[in-house]
């Protein structure tokens, strides 16, 4: 998962984008809920800092996660 920009004012648009192998499905938590595999993004707008993790289940049951961390100002 990555962001841009990873340190923003309140309030100031940011965005998530990932790129996923393998899986079935895919989640982000902080009420973004599940979303496009293998790749896309979502904009945000943090009210504070916040670390985002992503989790993916593979078509095996395996699952893997990832976390990235916006930082407000």
């Amino acid at each position: 998962m990555m962001f841009n920009p990873h340190v923003v004012s309140q309030g100031q648009e940011t965005e998530l984008s990932w790129w996923i192998e393998d899986a079935t499905i895919a989640t982000i938590d902080h009420n973004i809920g599940n979303v496009a595999i293998p790749t896309a993004e979502v904009i945000i707008f943090p009210t504070e800092t916040t670390t985002y993790t992503l989790t993916a289940k593979g078509s095996n049951g395996s699952t893997t996660s990832c976390q990235t961390t916006i930082v407000v100002e």
